[in-house]
């Protein structure tokens, strides 16, 4: 299910931020608690993890939420890459969609180069 694509005689949801924040919640519930919190010294840009969401969504055309929050990564990145998600729907560089309700998010570019 996770690698279902919309083909283009399917009908496909527009999805809303509120539909993202809830699958969001979605993963980070799945997410192991820590007990210690520790300071970490890797410091991340929303602009650097912008440009790193464009750069995989022009090489892989399309990708999974899941996907492109990406997997192993620490709470604080995730939180990073979906900030920049938010950012990019809300400059329409990207299109969140579902082929049925509650079904896999994909999120395409808004314009295919």
């Amino acid at each position: 299910p996770e690698r279902e694509s919309v083909r283009d005689d399917q009908e496909v949801l527009e999805l809303s931020i509120f539909d993202l924040i809830a699958a969001f919640q979605k993963v980070l519930s799945t997410m192991k608690k820590e007990d210690i919190m520790e300071i970490e010294g890797e410091r991340f840009s929303l602009t650097d993890t912008i440009s790193e969401i464009l750069e995989r969504l022009q090489s892989a055309k399309d990708m999974t939420f899941n996907e492109l929050l990406g997997e192993g990564f620490t709470r604080r990145r995730l939180v990073y890459n979906f900030l920049a998600i938010l950012e990019l729907m809300k400059l329409k560089m990207i299109r969140a969609r579902q082929a049925a309700p509650f079904g896999v998010i994909r999120i395409f570019l808004a314009v295919e180069e």
